[in-house]
């Protein structure tokens, strides 16, 4: 999701040799699993690129070109900043997840370029979770001497390229955003040692019981005082970050799909900053469903104050 989804900087690395090959390196968390991630980036080469060069202003629209098809072997053309640029799809790797482009031959900034996409799939629990995307770009560039200006460029253009990317997947299975983000009057380790317990409902808004499955821990079972009842699945927690991530299997909220992620930050010794990051797909409007989902987080987060004996914010 663009509001949440875990990126790096871009890495940078260079080989000594002859042609001194440059590296840049980047990553990104999608919180999708690999099996709604990866058949869409290999469907069709030039939507995928179309899609991903639509952001950049100066760049002219990509088409295929003639006789190369839409999978591996298959190359593109644009004109960016006045020059044709062609880039050739030469791995699409369906076990390890890997794809892989060149630009063939040579241009005025690049004697050799290629750019290699890989997908880990990240499965903290037993259920289909996120997926790792890094990005890798080596270059032999014409002149050496001027990689700080040539990378002053490129460098920004490599850092919108998984977010994007991300944009592309989410919007192939019509997922919508939303996000709240407020402080909290209780200390973050406190708050967090509740959230972070999948028995404790106690800052649950109108909770009244829990059941965790025997035998699976990570689903549990909430009823709520209303008489209705929906089924989560934890997908994954990290202490260190007090972040943790979900999936509603079976609820009330007017969604097909739900993703919730949770993460705090201390705010001196009495008060948490809160943040939720929610996926969705609504089966509605798609405007009632984030008003009904954003009412019920801030309600939410008023209760955690009341409950967990902070004050009414």
């Amino acid at each position: 999701m663009n509001a949440t989804g875990s990126e790096s900087g871009v890495f940078v690395g260079k080989l000594n040799g002859i042609n001194q090959e440059f590296t840049r390196f980047t990553s990104r968390v999608f919180p999708y699993p690999i099996q709604e991630v990866w058949p869409h980036i290999t469907k069709s080469y030039l939507e995928l690129q179309q899609f991903i060069h639509s952001s950049q202003e100066t760049a002219s629209p990509v088409k295929l070109v003639p006789g190369t098809g839409d999978g591996v072997g298959s190359t593109i053309e644009f004109d960016w900043n006045g020059q044709q640029v062609l880039e050739k799809l030469v791995e699409q790797d369906d076990h390890q997840y890997v794809w892989t482009i060149i630009v063939p031959g040579e241009t005025q900034v690049f004697k050799r370029y290629s750019a290699k996409l890989a997908f880990l799939p990240i499965t903290e629990t037993d259920s289909p979770g996120n997926t790792l995307v890094t990005l890798e770009l080596k270059m032999v560039l014409q002149k050496p001497e001027a990689a700080s200006q040539i990378f002053s460029h490129v460098d920004p253009l490599i850092l919108e390229r998984l977010p994007r990317l991300e944009e592309y997947i989410q919007q192939k299975h019509g997922y919508q955003t939303a996000q709240l983000a407020e402080e909290v009057f209780v200390p973050a380790d406190r708050l967090w040692s509740v959230i972070s317990n999948w028995n404790d409902i106690s800052w649950v808004l109108d909770a009244q019981s829990v059941k965790v499955d025997t035998k699976d821990p990570y689903l549990r079972e909430i009823r709520f005082k209303a008489g209705y009842s929906i089924v989560e699945r934890l997908i994954s927690k990290n202490d260190d970050s007090r972040t943790l991530e979900y999936e509603i299997l079976k609820g009330s909220f007017p969604v097909s799909r739900y993703r919730g992620r949770i993460h705090l930050e201390a705010r001196g010794n009495e008060k948490s900053a809160f943040r939720y990051d929610v996926l969705f797909v609504p089966t509605g409007n798609k405007d009632e469903s984030t008003k009904a989902i954003l009412d019920r987080l801030k309600a939410g987060v008023k209760f955690i104050n009341s409950a967990l004996g902070g004050r009414s914010s």
